[in-house]
């Protein structure tokens, strides 16, 4: 199906939903007007002439998109002179130079007083500006120049017909215009639409103004984005980017949610089994997936109709990090990814209390709460994460800071109580009824992460 990803307004081409939305192609132009550049004359078009002479009136213009129409009222009375003649001229600019400026006769029928003049071959989706004259008597004088817009092409998607290798587009447009041409710039990628790196295609309405395009050669079970575009000989409109998607009966995978409880993760899957495809997920903590972990979904761990947790007890994240997460379908000759996820782990609970004397400070490391979900052993057995306290007469200061004093500290088992423990260090040396300050800190994936500073003073 072809799916719009957003609503447009103004004079957009989108990829229209089936159920009838219609866009166009281009969006307004501006072209602020200078007053000073208005011709003098009448208003709303009107020039009276010389007296009774000669006069031409616009009642209304009817644009479309390479066509507007003018019509009116024009009179050239028996006594004017042989060359007396009025109609209306047209152009691109406010100030009619000769090279842009087209001039067409007003015609009046005998016994009638009205007329309709057509410019025709006009550019579509551009803003024009006509002005009414009057030749009499070798002078010509002009109405007031007035902007009139021609119309957009409308290029409307009625229908879309998908296989895994092709997506055909069925549709209308507004108007035949010659000239112009119709088609689509499409990319696997948003970024690529319209670019060398993406692709177009052309289509020729028929004589109904009916068009279907067929964009062959892609990828089953792909996502692509595109948007429609109109050219007149370099007056080229593109609208919004819309995607569609080929269809997919192989095996499939999605991450629906990513559930994260201290170093534990949780990834629920809905995915679609099949023989010969190994269907499952990375994670890493690298973006570019390079040493991730990866898991390969068996039937076993499939929860209910399609949905599969994977929720290894062994796996313990690192606290604090940024990971990336997607899935895979492996064939013995391919391997395509899902879009990539991300969420970031938890800071460890990891505070420091104090004990001050008079010339020390007894520093206590420890975790508060439940450290189940944490691999505190796995962390130290594996050096992933080093822990400390910093000391400082400062009262702000990190890892860098000159002067300030380190305690690294080494993690215990305390199995007993089932935890984890540090042993005390002192901070000898200190003048007694003095403030210092200290803080905790951990170091993981040479990043530190520091705990809240706080102060104690001596006795």
């Amino acid at each position: 199906m072809l799916m719009k990803r957003k609503e447009i307004s103004g004079l957009l081409i989108a990829l229209g939903l089936l159920f009838g939305c219609s866009c166009f192609v281009g969006c307004q132009q501006t072209n602020p007007e200078n007053p000073s550049d208005q011709q003098p004359g009448g208003d709303d078009g009107e020039n009276t002439g010389t007296e009774q002479s000669a006069k031409i009136t616009v009642f209304s213009t009817e644009p479309s998109a390479a066509k507007i129409v003018f019509m009116g009222s024009a009179v050239i009375g028996k006594d004017a002179p042989k060359d007396a003649e009025v109609g209306i001229e047209l152009s691109t600019s406010v100030v009619f130079p000769a090279a842009t400026t087209e001039r067409k006769k007003a015609v009046v029928a005998e016994g009638s007083s009205t007329y309709t003049l057509e410019f025709t071959g006009l550019k579509f989706d551009t803003k024009y500006y006509y002005r009414t004259y009057t030749v009499s008597g070798g002078k010509t004088e002009y109405g007031t120049a007035l902007p009139e817009q021609t119309a957009n092409i409308e290029i409307k998607c009625t229908r879309t017909e998908n296989t895994e290798t092709s997506i055909t587009l069925y549709g209308t447009v507004s108007e035949l215009v010659d000239g112009i041409e119709y088609g689509i710039e499409y990319a696997s990628s948003e970024n690529n639409v319209g670019t060398p790196e993406g692709k177009s295609e052309q289509f020729t309405p028929d004589s109904d103004k009916n068009f279907s395009i067929t964009l062959n050669n892609l990828e089953a079970g792909g996502k692509y984005y595109g948007r429609f575009y109109a050219d007149q000989s370099g007056n080229r409109r593109t609208g919004e980017i819309g995607y569609f998607e080929t269809s997919y009966s192989g095996p499939t995978a999605s991450v629906i949610a990513a559930d994260i409880e201290g170093a534990r993760i949780k990834l629920k899957i809905r995915a679609h089994l099949m023989p010969g495809y190994s269907v499952g997920a990375e994670l890493a903590t690298r973006e570019d997936f390079a040493g991730c972990i990866s898991h390969t979904l068996s039937a076993s761990e499939e929860m209910e109709d399609g949905v599969f947790w994977w929720q290894d007890s062994k796996l313990k994240l690192l606290p604090s990090t940024k990971y990336y997460y997607r899935t895979f379908i492996k064939s013995s000759t391919d391997t395509k990814y899902g879009e990539t996820g991300t969420f970031t782990t938890e800071d460890l609970p990891y505070v420091v209390d104090a004990t001050a004397e008079s010339n020390s400070v007894t520093l206590q490391g420890k975790f508060i709460g439940d450290t189940y979900n944490w691999g505190i052993k796995e962390y130290d057995n594996d050096k992933t994460v080093s822990y400390g306290i910093l000391c400082s007469s400062a009262q702000q200061f990190d890892i860098t800071t000159s002067g300030v004093k380190n305690f690294s500290l080494k993690v215990e088992e305390d199995m007993a109580n089932w935890t984890f423990v540090f042993q005390p260090v002192t901070w000898t040396g200190l003048s007694s009824a003095t403030k210092y300050y200290y803080r905790s800190y951990y170091k993981v994936l040479d990043k530190y992460v520091y705990g809240e500073i706080k102060s104690v003073t001596t006795k």
